[in-house]
């Protein structure tokens, strides 16, 4: 598949054009490299599932209806297994 991200695109462009002007600045647009603390780190990564799946509601329905099946399968295989053992 092609790549559709625009700022590695654009970098993969400037870079491939043979200008050393442009393939110096290639990376500029991504921002800066910035070190996360651990907890921040943590939040941001922990936060994004809440927020989609809060904000999308193909997505909840989605993860209700997966909870609704394993939650049944779960029943049904501690049941069943209960159910043929020989007291």
């Amino acid at each position: 598949m092609r790549e559709t991200y625009a700022p590695v695109v654009r970098m993969r462009y400037e870079k491939a054009s043979g200008d050393p002007e442009k393939a110096k600045n290639a990376r500029r647009h991504l921002g800066p490299e910035v070190q996360l603390g651990q907890w921040k780190f943590l939040w941001i990564n922990l936060s994004r599932p809440v927020i989609l799946l809060t904000h999308s509601l193909i997505c909840f329905v989605l993860s209700l209806y997966m909870a609704l099946i394993y939650g049944i399968y779960y029943l049904m295989f501690a049941t069943f297994s209960g159910t043929y053992t020989i007291p």
